[in-house]
């Protein structure tokens, strides 16, 4: 290598690869209650059979079962919008 000081192609391969992992892992935040949370997770829903408000600890995401605490419906996200959540019965 000549001594030119600039990263070589390796170097910059490396940097670029572990900024991929770092952008991979999960991003947390408290929340008002001052709990960690995921960011980008949700963490309650609104049954859309009976209506009430399940909360859910662990948080989900698109593809997740849930299951309502209340009625007991088996629930899948299908997909999540703005601020409302798709679900797909099973």
């Amino acid at each position: 290598m000549s001594g030119g000081g600039g990263k070589s192609v390796i170097d910059e391969w490396i940097a670029h690869e572990e900024a991929e992992e770092e952008a991979r892992k999960p991003k947390f935040k408290r929340n008002e209650q001052g709990y960690m949370r995921q960011v980008g997770l949700k963490y309650e829903f609104d049954c859309p059979e009976c209506s009430a408000n399940n909360p859910w600890d662990q948080g989900f995401n698109e593809g997740d079962e849930v299951t309502c605490h209340y009625c007991g419906q088996d629930l899948k996200v299908v997909a999540f919008e703005t601020k409302r959540v798709k679900w797909k019965l099973l």
